[in-house]
């Protein structure tokens, strides 16, 4: 399909069909950049431009450099420009999102004409960005003119930072990893080190370090010939085969020890009423490349928590006295996958029963007869929507495939592998007898697991906001006038210099 020639610094690699959708991955021979192109149908062309980022601490530089990235690059040194070629060329845009093990840069086209043109902007901004540090001021964290902190990833991260989802996933992710790992960070930073810690300095050595071509994955879905993304990329391609980046390490190899015992704690969030608590019971699942494992694991899940008829359902909500308001179960897709159930709207004191109902419960369903034509109405219901999907959004669904093969498939591919059998894996489910469910239920009644209780706290809030009133007092103090008066300068000259000059 792409007339590709030996000559071609892109070889062909890897290639696998998921329902009638071809994915194909290219390598560059000179600097190793990845290009996968999914065959989709229709005249949107989608691209998701992800590197493995891995954090060392709180600082938050992969979040922060995400920001930075659309303020600039060597050859469109302006902010908006991006954005701005983007509107030219029919796409709603640009975006990204930062997650635990990687950053994404979106962007989708009506066609692939625009699409093609916009890529060398997008790429430029990518791997050569300005990141200087009037846009780090700005955009990441600087005093304003009336002292208080501000910042467009601050003022994010303010917003999370103390909210119960936040809490209780720092919570879990320091109780599930043993050893110090990537993944026991706020990948966002939190508000301490963007103000104290997190640095300019620090940004420009984390991107020399991840944004470089072998660990990039240019995902492109759509009605896009492979030959014209080549010869768009072929100047970049050159580009960064010049560039001295030093030996790489890939992210994500190192060994993670995970949890082996049980371990329960209580944490408090700040809340205006302290009626809608949470609780969560995280357990190891299996490996990621284990695909019918997983998906078996989550249908289990599913049976236990999703309906009406569900067993927790009746245990837990429909009762006269409902212990919680929700139950939902989520998993974590690193190498060992985390299955975690989360319990919402948990009344007060009801955290420790909701943990003994739920083991006894579980206990009780292995004991006595599972109904199979529910369990196997969900695997055809389950089947029937990933069909949909594929059908009418196939783009989102594969390009996560395509993305945790890129973070953990190695060499082989072997998510993407795994993956491109995930209906004949799901077709075997329903052939599974009784005894292939009850043994893994056994297993979650067996294995231990971290449990957190997180309870809302109407002292917890006063304290919060009385420390930072406090904390803004003692800024605005040291600052004073003059120093105030300083910050206001600073910041409208930083704003001048980021504009785009009128020609």
């Amino acid at each position: 399909s792409s007339g590709i020639n030996a000559e071609w610094p892109l070889r062909p690699g890897f290639q696998c069909k998921i329902k009638g959708r071809t994915i194909t991955k290219f390598r560059s021979r000179t600097t190793g950049l990845t290009i996968t192109h999914i065959d989709t149908e229709g005249p949107i062309v989608k691209g998701y431009f992800t590197l493995a980022t891995e954090e060392t601490g709180d600082d938050g530089l992969p979040h922060t450099l995400e920001h930075l990235i659309f303020l600039g690059s060597e050859l469109y040194p302006y902010k908006g420009i991006l954005d701005l070629a983007a509107n030219h060329c029919l796409a709603q845009g640009t975006n990204a999102w930062t997650a635990i093990d990687h950053t994404s840069y979106t962007v989708e086209t009506a066609g692939s004409e625009g699409f093609l043109i916009l890529l060398p902007i997008y790429l430029d901004h990518i791997f050569f960005p300005t990141l200087s540090d009037e846009a780090f001021k700005t955009e990441v964290h600087h005093i304003n003119g009336t002292g208080d902190d501000a910042g467009v990833v601050y003022c994010e991260m303010q917003a999370r930072e103390n909210n119960a989802e936040s809490r209780e996933e720092h919570a879990v992710q320091a109780a599930v990893f043993v050893n110090d790992c990537g993944y026991k960070w706020e990948t966002g930073g939190i508000m301490k080190n963007l103000r104290e810690s997190c640095s300019n300095l620090k940004v420009r050595e984390y991107h020399k370090k991840f944004y470089r071509p072998e660990n990039l994955d240019v995902i492109i879905s759509g009605q896009i010939c492979e030959k014209e993304i080549f010869n768009a990329i072929l100047p970049i391609d050159e580009r960064l085969a010049k560039v001295d980046y030093g030996p790489f390490t890939k992210p994500w190899t190192t060994e993670v020890e995970l949890f082996s015992s049980y371990a329960t704690q209580d944490i408090q969030f700040p809340a205006k009423d302290e009626d809608n608590g949470r609780v969560s019971v995280t357990w190891k699942g299996p490996q990621l490349d284990a695909t019918m494992m997983c998906e078996a694991h989550s249908l289990l899940w599913s049976y236990l928590t999703k309906t009406s008829a569900s067993p927790l359902v009746k245990a837990l909500i429909d009762v006269s006295e409902a212990y919680c308001s929700s139950i939902s179960c989520s998993s974590e897709e690193y190498p060992t996958t985390l299955i975690t159930v989360t319990f919402k709207g948990v009344k007060p004191n009801k955290h420790e029963a909701i943990k003994e109902i739920l083991l006894k419960t579980l206990q009780e369903v292995h004991r006595s007869p599972l109904d199979m034509t529910r369990l196997r109405n969900q695997i055809k219901n389950t089947i029937c929507n990933f069909s949909d999907k594929l059908e009418n959004d196939p783009s989102e669904v594969l390009a996560s495939a395509v993305i945790l093969d890129h973070l953990y498939g190695g060499q082989n591919n072997s998510n993407l592998q795994s993956f491109s059998s995930i209906f004949g894996f799901l077709d075997s489910l329903r052939q599974k007898d009784e005894g292939f469910w009850k043994d893994i239920l056994q297993y979650y009644i067996q294995e231990p697991n971290i449990t957190i209780n997180c309870i809302p706290s109407i002292q917890c809030m006063t304290e919060l906001e009385n420390a930072e009133k406090q904390r803004i007092a003692e800024q605005q103090k040291r600052l004073g006038d003059v120093g105030m008066a300083n910050c206001k300068k600073e910041k409208s000259t930083d704003c001048d210099s980021a504009l785009i000059p009128l020609l």
